[in-house]
Order: structure tokens, then C-alpha cells, then sequence
């Protein structure tokens, strides 16, 4: 009896120390959750403010940059061995007092404290070290960074709800940096904070509310100098703030999940325009999360029928984000989109994550040549070899390719000797509202001389731009 009660009572004892674990951890990658990690934060900070002056808490809070990618490309399997992988890289290469908490999805956090005791190493310097080397998941070698947002007591708070919330600003502002980058909090962060929680809820009702446009960029033919085709651009006329840039509130609308709306109606204006302007090819971008909707055969089906389009007069541009890695998935989409009549560009090549398996795996119409490049042609160097090679590889593989940036007459001149088949750029014209766009297409179409291959020669030869 005494024995059953003994055995009993250990049980017991097990099941709630297991259950006190499971209360206290993240299940996926074993690690301590967000309410452990605020009680052994808080309990570091008392003792640092016990003992007095001489003591430092930081707090770091990071996530894993293009996560989302990585996971919608590779499947979720690959998502969640991806986190506990980088958890388990993550605790391999801090300090032993240092405390590593996940949080959710690919948010983790960490915080270290110390009094009269210098780190042999800042935190950041062991973030970026530990993903030196990729991560190796069920077959799959991907190498990730990390961005990483820190705040430090006494200087950016004096309490863990207050170094979080900083701590989480500086992530904001890291990873609008780029990807593995850090940034410490300041003030300034939090002003820039306010400014896009206001305009995440002006998006709303700018969408409701018709302050949206579509202005479109010339696109030129190399070989006749002619305008053959248009970029539909968005824009924003905010009625207080004026013209919003893209830059600032397109990374909104995707964060905020905004993106599939957005995108949808600038398909429907873009191909509306388009049905009007049977001699000029549209090119529309479409956003990640647009191209991932299920349902996005279907509702270009639908278009087509409401806008009267032809859809081989329209180019549906994708990012080099879309393609990680091959997969039926995207295959699968491509194909459907394709199959409709639509033509395909990969916009921005050389920007992302490049790779030439990718290029040879889909079948595309158009390569865009990046600005980035172009603007660099005129310093002779890789830049010209790179732009070069990737013309030959883009006609090599059947596709029609696109230098975009077109800004001086050098960047025009060359890349049409270099075999560019279409220019796009400030050279030519800005983005235009559509009435200003069928007017400046008559005046530069009707004026237009087509530049022959010797003047561009010689051109480049007076420039030293012959590669």
C-alpha cells in the first residue's frame, strides 16, 4: 500500500513538473516561451536594481529573414525544422548566461545581463557568426540570416515591458535595413513607428476610398526606338500627406496582409487600360501573395471576361523571391498563367537570389536587367560583364530582355549595342497617369528615329563603352 501510494505520488510529481515545463516552453523548439522569458527578464532586472548602480540588461528580439519564403516554397515541414534548427544554432553560440526564448513563428528573443563583467562578444557579433554556415534540413542546405533589434537598461528603459517594446522597434528598423542586420533602439525609431502605424490605417481607407492610381512608364523598343509597352505603377495621393511613395507603403500592405486586395485592384485597372490600348503591351506585377492565392487562375479567368483584354497583350511580372527553390507548386502556376495567354517577366534580375538552375527550370518571356546594373555601366568593371552575359543568357534561353534604370543617353545607347531588346527609364519618360501616357505615346511614336547599329557604335566608342 505504502509503495502504490509512494509510486502515486511520483506520478503526480512528474506530471506537474511536465506540466510546469510544457507551461514555460515553446513545444516546436523546446526552448522558453514569451512568459518565462519575461519572468527570468524581470527577476535579472530586480537584482541589477537591488545591487545598484554598475549593471547593464539587453534585450535583443530577432526573427528569421524571408522566413515566409522559405516556408510557402518548401512546404511547412521544412518551416518548422527550420526553426528548431536555428534555435538549436542560436544556443550552440551564446554565452551560458545568456537567455534564448521563441516567442512565435520566427520570432525569438534574448537577454543577457551583467554587473562589472565585460562579454567576450556583443550579442550581434554572435548572431551573425552562428549562420555562417547553413542550416541543413531533411536534404535541404539553406542559408539564412537573421535581423536582430536590441535595447539596453538603463539607457532605453527602465523596465522589461519597455526594452521589449523598444527592442521590437529596433527589429522594424533592422530589417528594413536588409537582411542580417542589426540596430540599436533610438527615439527616432519609435517617431518612424507612429508615422507607419498611421498610414497601416490611412491604407484601409485609401483603398475604399479611390485615392489610389496607376501611373505607367514607356517602355521602348531597342530596335525601332518606338513605345511598345507600358509598367503600371501604383500610387498614392494621400489627401493630407500628398504622394505616398511605394517604397513606404507597399512593405505596409504586405506586412498587414493588404497585398492580395491591393493587387487585385490594380489588375482590374491595369487590364481595364490595357482592353483600351490594343497596339501597347501592359506589364502588371504581381505581388508574392497574389501569386500564391489558390484562386489565382480563376480570377484572371474572371478578369479577362470583365475587362474584354487580350491577355497576350499583358506581361505579369514575378520576383526572384517567388523562386527559392523548384517546385510543382510554382510550376503549376506558372503554366496556368501562361496557358491563359499571358505573358511571363522576371522582374529585378540579380537582385534576390539569383541562380541560373531557376532561369533554365521556368520557362519565361521576359528577364528585366535590375536598375542597380544598369546605373553601373557607365564604370568599367563586372557591372559591364554582368549586364552582358545576362543578355546573352536571357536571348540563349528564348527570352526577350529588359533593361530597366534607363537614365543618361550612355545607358540607352549602350545597352541597345549590347543587344537589350526593350529600355525603360527616366531617360525616356516618367511614369505618366494613363490620358498624359496615350498622349505622350502619339508625340514620341510619331517623332521617333530608330537608332542604326553604326551610330550606336560609334556612340560607345567616343564614350569607351565597348565591351
Amino acid at each position: 500500500m505504502l509503495r502504490r501510494l509512494i509510486r502515486a505520488s511520483n506520478e503526480l510529481s512528474a506530471r506537474e513538473a511536465a506540466a510546469r515545463y510544457e507551461a514555460a516552453h515553446d513545444s516546436l523548439s523546446k526552448l522558453p516561451n514569451r512568459p518565462a522569458f519575461v519572468l527570468a527578464a524581470n527577476q535579472a532586472l530586480n537584482g541589477l536594481q537591488e545591487r545598484g548602480r554598475g549593471g547593464s540588461l539587453t534585450i535583443g528580439y530577432l526573427d528569421v529573414d524571408r522566413f515566409k519564403d522559405i516556408n510557402d516554397t518548401l512546404g511547412h515541414h521544412i518551416g518548422d525544422g527550420l526553426i528548431k534548427a536555428f534555435g538549436e544554432r542560436l544556443r550552440q553560440h551564446l554565452g551560458p548566461h545568456d537567455f534564448l526564448a521563441r516567442f512565435g513563428g520566427d520570432e525569438f528573443a534574448i537577454f543577457r545581463s551583467r554587473r562589472g563583467v565585460s562579454f567576450a562578444k556583443p550579442l550581434a557579433s554572435l548572431v551573425v557568426e552562428a549562420f555562417e554556415q547553413p542550416l541543413l534540413i531533411e536534404g535541404h542546405e539553406i542559408t539564412v540570416t537573421a535581423s536582430l533589434g536590441l535595447a539596453q537598461f538603463p539607457e532605453h528603459g527602465t523596465s522589461i515591458e519597455d526594452l521589449m517594446r523598444h527592442a521590437d522597434i529596433a527589429l522594424y528598423e533592422a530589417k528594413r535595413l536588409g537582411r542580417g542586420h542589426a540596430a540599436w533602439f533610438t527615439t527616432q525609431m519609435a517617431a518612424s513607428l507612429r508615422q507607419k502605424r498611421e498610414i497601416e490605417m490611412d491604407l484601409l481607407e485609401a483603398l475604399n476610398g479611390e485615392q489610389f492610381d496607376l501611373h505607367y512608364q514607356p517602355i521602348i523598343s531597342a530596335r525601332s526606338n518606338r513605345i511598345v509597352a507600358a509598367e503600371a505603377l501604383l500610387r498614392w495621393n494621400h489627401p493630407v500627406k500628398g504622394m505616398i511613395s511605394p517604397s513606404v507603403f507597399i512593405p505596409i500592405a504586405e506586412e498587414i496582409g493588404l497585398m492580395s486586395k491591393l493587387g487585385d485592384w490594380v489588375l482590374k485597372r491595369a487590364m481595364t487600360s490595357a482592353a483600351l490600348w490594343p497596339d501597347i503591351e501592359v506589364t502588371i506585377n504581381l505581388s508574392p501573395a497574389q501569386f500564391y492565392q489558390s484562386d489565382l487562375e480563376i480570377r484572371l479567368r474572371e478578369l479577362i471576361a470583365e475587362t474584354g483584354v487580350s491577355p497576350t497583350m499583358v506581361t505579369l511580372e514575378i520576383t526572384e523571391g517567388l523562386l527559392l527553390e523548384p517546385s510543382p507548386r510554382i510550376m503549376a502556376t506558372l503554366q496556368a498563367i501562361r496557358d491563359l495567354g499571358f505573358q511571363i517577366a522576371l522582374d529585378d534580375f540579380g537582385t534576390g537570389f539569383s541562380s541560373l538552375s531557376y532561369l533554365v527550370e521556368y520557362r519565361f518571356d521576359k528577364l528585366k536587367i535590375d536598375r542597380s546594373f544598369v546605373s553601373a555601366i557607365s564604370q568599367a568593371g563586372s557591372a559591364q560583364t554582368v549586364v552582358q552575359a545576362v543578355i546573352r543568357l536571357g536571348h540563349a534561353l528564348g527570352m526577350e530582355v529588359v533593361a530597366e534604370g534607363v537614365e543618361t543617353v550612355t545607358d540607352s545607347v549602350t545597352m541597345r549595342f549590347w543587344g537589350s531588346d526593350h529600355l525603360q527609364g527616366y531617360f525616356f519618360s516618367r511614369p505618366l497617369p494613363a490620358d498624359e501616357l496615350i498622349a505622350f505615346i502619339g508625340s514620341y511614336n510619331s517623332s521617333s528615329v530608330a537608332l542604326q547599329f553604326d551610330e550606336a557604335s560609334n556612340l560607345l566608342q567616343s564614350n569607351g563603352n565597348v565591351g
